[in-house]
């Protein structure tokens, strides 16, 4: 498909999802359906995690989902930080994951991503994630 340019309007998709997000993170998380799921992702949707594919699909999606409400009692997902970088179907966006374990260990996971829409709808997600103090690399 050819790209097609966006501008913030079009980034509506992306903004909904994270409004939307908090509802199925916990303590008591609703669990969306496939349906729901592709109110927001292509069908063909794929998602990235340095360097790595971890979803392909909307049900793909929702498995990892589950996954995540199984290992967490909560997860939040920040409102994406920053304005985001928009570049004929792309945007990148800054935003902040913090997980609570069972155990009551607390993780913030920071994470740089790029969204590709095509149709008002995320076909591809691509994130860099850093977890606060595992590594230092820099001063």
């Amino acid at each position: 498909m050819a790209a097609e340019n966006i501008h913030a309007n079009e980034l509506k998709v992306v903004y909904d999802f994270f409004k939307k997000f908090p509802s199925w993170c916990g303590p008591s998380p609703e669990t969306p359906t496939v349906e729901e799921l592709e109110k927001f992702f292509s069908k063909e949707v794929q998602m990235f995690n340095n360097g790595k594919l971890i979803v392909q699909g909307g049900s793909h999606y929702l498995e990892r989902l589950k996954n995540f409400q199984k290992m967490y009692s909560s997860f939040k997902i920040s409102d994406p930080l920053e304005e985001p970088l928009i570049h004929e179907n792309r945007a990148s966006i800054y935003y902040t994951l913090d997980l609570t374990t069972h155990n009551g260990e607390h993780k913030q996971i920071y994470i740089m991503a790029l969204f590709t829409i095509e149709n008002h709808k995320i076909r591809r997600w691509v994130e860099v994630t850093h977890e606060k103090n595992s590594q230092k690399w820099d001063s």
